[in-house]
């Protein structure tokens, strides 16, 4: 594994040929393979050996059949549908090569920031060290060993996970500024939300800083990552303001670069006195058209799902457009990596409803279908 906090080179990309129409081609060949929008309605009506044995006649058989000898039951499925998506997304970046390689390694590092987030959400709730394993996105035997010294650093809570990642050459950097980020937590109640926004922050600063925007498609790719930005900055504030202890600066806690949501903007949003002051002030900004809906669906269930769901869904429709007006761009891998994503939140989301006794109704307001 990279260093975390190192900057992708992107100078030393563009000394390599760029092969954008090769790595299209190649992204094409797997979207394919995804999960057909219909897939999800045959799946709610399975129980989990049935949805096990049909994804075994699909690309994820592979995974089942090797890991048949160590898992069964939804530990098989989810383990499998983990070892895929690594494996997916340690191929695209082998066969990417140049700029848009460069473009791709930048966009997938969000996976190593996920991995140290997991890490810190699993010691922070006390869960198992194989419950964290089986949500961690690893590619080789390397990080498995990493990872597993940080699951079991010495010691209760997060900060041993803080020193452990300091020894480390590769990750010091990220350890100086997981250090920084404890002194925005005003008592240790918020320390793990200090820590996540750290992380996000380090993550979109190097991802922003790797596309040049010397071309339209990059320049669309960067617009992208700015609407992320702006979406999970609302994220964050949905959270907080739904809580009764919410800090009453949250500025610091938010993400520069946004596309609509700027500082003047995030300035107003975190001056929110609560959730539905915070609701009421979104009106005025055109991202509130994408969760309007989710708005009217989540105040009687008192569930910020609906709406989290449907941002997440505008982001995955920004990159599905886009990526159909640009096909030689990195806008298809991203919009491809995207979907992979999500067809395996979807699967884990059905799989998990299904053993913890939801309806069919309760499941499908969990998924995400593009």
């Amino acid at each position: 594994m990279q260093a975390t906090t190192v900057k992708v080179p992107f100078i030393g990309g563009m000394l390599q040929r760029s092969n954008y129409a090769y790595a299209n081609a190649r992204v094409r060949v797997r979207r394919g393979k995804l999960l057909p929008r219909d897939t999800y309605q045959k799946l709610l009506k399975m129980d989990i050996p049935e949805i096990t044995r049909f994804i075994e006649s699909t690309e994820y058989g592979r995974e089942i059949n090797e890991l048949a000898v160590k898992f069964s039951g939804i530990n098989l499925l989810e383990n499998a549908l983990n070892v895929n998506e690594e494996r997916n997304y340690a191929q695209v970046k082998e066969f990417a090569k140049g700029e848009v390689g460069s473009l791709v390694r930048g966009f997938l590092d969000r996976w190593t920031f996920w991995n140290l987030k997991t890490v810190l959400r699993g010691r922070y709730w006390g869960a198992s060290p194989e419950d964290i394993v089986r949500e961690l996105l690893i590619e080789n035997r390397d990080d498995h060993e990493f990872y597993q010294a940080l699951i079991h650093a010495e010691g209760t809570g997060l900060k041993p996970v803080v020193e452990a990642l300091a020894v480390m050459p590769r990750t010091a950097s990220v350890a100086r500024t997981l250090r920084d980020a404890e002194t925005k937590a005003k008592d240790d109640s918020f320390l793990l939300q200090a820590y996540e926004d750290a992380l996000d922050r380090a993550y979109f600063e190097n991802l922003l800083e790797t596309i040049p925007p010397n071309n339209r498609e990059n320049q669309l790719f960067l617009r992208f990552v700015k609407h992320e930005i702006d979406i999970r900055n609302l994220q964050l504030l949905l959270r907080l303001k739904s809580r009764p202890d919410s800090p009453s600066d949250v500025g610091a806690l938010l993400l520069p670069g946004g596309y609509e949501l700027k500082d003047a903007a995030l300035r107003r949003l975190g001056e929110a006195a609560n959730l539905d002051d915070l609701l009421e002030r979104l009106k005025e900004f055109k991202i509130y058209d994408k969760i309007k809906d989710a708005v009217a669906q989540s105040q009687p269930a008192k569930s910020l799902t609906p709406i989290m769901l449907a941002l997440t869904r505008s982001l995955a429709d920004f990159a599905q457009t886009f990526a159909v007006l640009n096909p030689l761009s990195v806008l298809p891998i991203v919009n491809y990596l995207m979907r992979k994503n999500l067809e395996v939140r979807n699967l884990r989301a059905i799989a998990r409803g299904k053993q913890g006794g939801l309806t069919e109704q309760e499941i499908e307001n969990l998924l995400v279908v593009i």
